[in-house]
């Protein structure tokens, strides 16, 4: 399965400005199309906000349209998820109200309330993030054997090639799959 839609959150913060950057590649690499996502408490401030992901998904050639709300964060991420038939949400782990929280409250209702995969991005300096080429060279695919998290690695079928690391209760079946 290849994405088809993917909503990125974007609030002006350095994590978004990550999610921004890991979004606009993986929609050019897979010929998807982005959707910026934007809420707002004044008008007047989205701009700047809307403007870098914007530049960013033009950058990357990326086919991409906007979507500002007056709702709350969450509730409009959620919202333009829902509206779009979004196959994936792109968001900072953190935003502009962050503190040394490792997930913060916008992210964590995301993750929790969306209706499609969730991809959470740290803050990266420039140099770290991606720029044309896929985001990632390697994933960790973290699942616990419900039907939710059983949809994880058909998501990232282009990586069929990885190698499989069992944790579970017998220690001998670690490491199974390709080398």
């Amino acid at each position: 399965m290849a994405y088809r839609r993917i909503v990125v959150a974007t609030d002006g913060s350095a994590s978004a400005e990550t999610a921004e950057h890991v979004a606009a590649t993986l929609a050019a690499a897979l010929g998807a199309k982005l959707t910026i996502a934007h809420a707002y408490a004044n008008p007047d401030r989205a701009g700047d906000a809307v403007e870098r992901a914007e530049k960013i998904a033009e950058r990357e050639g990326a086919l991409h349209e906007v979507a500002l709300s007056a709702e709350a964060p969450a509730d409009a991420i959620l919202m333009t998820a829902s509206q779009t038939d979004t196959e994936l949400i792109v968001i900072g782990s953190t935003g502009l109200s962050a503190s040394e929280q490792l997930f913060g409250s916008v992210s964590r209702r995301v993750v929790t309330h969306a209706p499609s995969d969730v991809l959470l991005t740290r803050a990266r300096s420039d140099d770290q993030r991606p720029h044309g080429a896929p985001p990632y060279r390697r994933l960790l695919i973290a699942t616990d054997g419900s039907s939710t998290a059983d949809r994880a690695p058909r998501s990232t079928s282009s990586s069929r090639r990885g190698r499989r690391r069992d944790h579970g209760r017998d220690p001998g079946t670690a490491d199974r799959g390709a080398p």
